[in-house]
């Protein structure tokens, strides 16, 4: 207590005051060594998001970002499911049985598509036995249900159609209409997929057609090296979804179905399947978002290619005109036992993709001499090329040149020259940075060792690419 001289006595007025204050100053002191308490615990989390944003942006960059594009049916989700296989382990059992109901369903729907195109086709088709209406019946207004539980009598049902001589020449002009690749494969093994106790293959799996809508990504790791890739319908109403996986990719993997040269889109009838990828090829290629962005070509369906080419059924130069003077270029590489006819047809068909890519290249050469080369595309917009004195010379000129021997001139040449553009594996841009190439690779998705084998061959390039995208090389 506090003394108070005028009235001798202590002030308990004074004394409350002195315990304010007394208290104040402690209540401050402890204020005090709060915020810097709390300045310490704000700087140490600070620090960690620093830290783990810099992780991150570190994992980021360190990740190879593979967009797939390509037309509807090429491939692409075929592709994803090799990745699986070949480095997330592959499929589970409930995984596997998941996919029977999507197998029966392409059983099905490729059987109905089949025996209802026989009277729509030119000329129409008959079935061999007039009994086996009934069953086409059932097909068309009995299984067609969505929500259809294929009883055993379904099978049995398809399998008479199956061996109707009538059906098999209606499958044998599937490309006049829209059949799944995998519609033999499974009516092939109809005796496999109606047993109790079956699991799908990893075949099966790779076989099985479901059509991609929407973006899927898929996570893995080959080496320590991580990679995301992106999967994306290719139907027409789909790609307006692309432009959304743009942005900072590493590559685009475009899958083109090779054996689709005499094959008619989905979405439109009078478009050549293999005409609209090639188209959609060239739009992706000169897309402004992607002129840094190399290009992973896989001419994918090999197997088919080669199946249609040796049955001589449909020829390709019915569908492409030009491959008729066309030769093989001098890089071709043959397999052992390969059918020269078929090298010619997947080399003519890489050629189709890389003239494409010329344009761009003439842009960036900016003054720079070009390789000595010509194409039928180009002709149109009548084209300078470089001789041999430094002089000029259009295409244009020489195919309408009213004398017969430079006409003659013009159809040797034009296939030598046609042969020097395929022979650039790899084809340079307008961007002039070096960063958009073209790497053209021959795969066939539903076989697990090619594709291990190309994916193998990509890997080195992608990691250059990404290294050129981060001024690492």
């Amino acid at each position: 207590m506090q003394y108070n001289s005028r009235l001798g006595l202590l002030s308990p007025l004074a004394d409350l005051f002195h315990i304010i204050r007394m208290g104040m100053i402690m209540r401050l002191c402890v204020s005090r060594d709060a915020a810097d308490e709390e300045a310490k615990e704000q700087k140490r989390v600070n620090k960690q998001i620093e830290e783990q944003l810099q992780k991150d942006k570190q994992l980021y960059r360190a990740t190879h970002r593979l967009l797939l594009l390509g037309a509807g049916e090429s491939g692409k989700s075929t592709i994803v499911k090799q990745m699986r296989i070949l480095h997330i382990n592959g499929f589970s059992e409930r995984e596997r049985r998941d996919k029977i109901t999507d197998i029966k369903r392409n059983i099905r729907d490729s059987i109905t598509v089949i025996v209802k195109s026989m009277e729509e086709l030119n000329p129409p088709i008959r079935l061999e036995k007039s009994s086996n209406m009934e069953h086409v019946r059932y097909m068309l207004e009995v299984a067609c249900v969505p929500d259809f539980e294929y009883p055993d009598d379904f099978f049995d049902r398809v399998k008479d159609l199956w061996k109707d001589q009538g059906v098999q020449a209606s499958y044998e002009r599937s490309n006049e209409y829209q059949l799944i690749d995998c519609a033999k494969y499974f009516l092939d093994k109809i005796d496999e997929v109606r047993k109790v106790d079956y699991t799908p293959s990893e075949q099966d799996i790779l076989r099985c057609r479901v059509m991609t809508t929407g973006i899927f990504e898929t996570k893995f790791e080959v080496d320590k090296v991580r990679f995301h890739m992106f999967d994306v319908g290719g139907q027409r109403d789909e790609r307006r979804k692309w432009i959304q996986c743009f942005n900072d990719v590493t590559a685009v993997i475009f899958v083109c179905a090779s054996s689709s040269y005499n094959m008619v889109l989905l979405e439109d009838k009078t478009v050549n399947r293999l005409r609209e990828s090639l188209s959609l090829f060239k739009s992706i290629w000169n897309n402004r978002w992607l002129k840094t962005i190399s290009v992973i070509l896989f001419l994918n369906k090999q197997d088919l290619l080669a199946e249609k080419i040796k049955s001589g059924r449909h020829k390709l130069e019915d569908y492409f005109p030009e491959y008729s003077n066309y030769l093989i270029p001098s890089d071709a590489q043959f397999e052992p036992g390969e059918d020269p006819c078929v090298v010619r047809a997947k080399y003519f068909i890489r050629g189709e993709f890389l003239k494409l890519c010329l344009p761009s290249m003439r842009e960036q050469a900016a003054g720079v001499p070009l390789p000595c080369v010509l194409t039928e595309e180009s002709a149109s917009a009548k084209p300078l090329v470089q001789t041999g004195r430094g002089g000029t010379l259009t295409l244009h000129a020489l195919r309408s040149h009213s004398s017969s021997s430079i006409s003659r001139t013009y159809r040797y040449i034009y296939p030598h020259f046609t042969c020097a553009l395929d022979s650039a594996n790899l084809i340079s841009t307008a961007t002039g940075d070096s960063r958009h190439h073209c790497y053209p690779h021959f795969t066939c998705a539903v076989d697990t060792e090619n594709i291990r084998r190309v994916f193998n061959d990509c890997r080195d390039i992608i990691q250059r690419i990404h290294l050129r995208q981060y001024e690492l090389l």
